[in-house]
């Protein structure tokens, strides 16, 4: 994913959270982290906010999975110019 596109989704996400925001890692488990901090490691987990109304899961393949009715509509938004990089993997 672009930096555009990151910092485009990140702040979607900022107007949308509701704090706090987690991170669940896979290997090392829960954390409370920042909106910076959403794309700024390497994980295999997900990260959601108190509303649980969406997720963004981070696999080992280095692919992101969005979920919620909101993001994903957001998301495809983001991409309708480009949709050949939804699903590229």
């Amino acid at each position: 994913m672009t930096e555009d596109k990151k910092q485009a989704i990140g702040a979607l996400l900022t107007h949308k959270l509701q704090e706090p925001l987690y991170l669940l890692d896979c290997e090392t488990g829960l954390f409370e982290i920042d909106t910076e901090q959403i794309f700024g490691g390497l994980h295999e987990g997900m990260v959601f906010d108190a509303t649980f109304a969406w997720v963004l899961y981070f696999s080992h393949h280095n692919t992101i999975t969005f979920g919620g009715d909101w993001l994903v509509a957001a998301v495809k938004d983001l991409y309708a110019g480009q949709p050949e990089l939804l699903n590229a993997w």
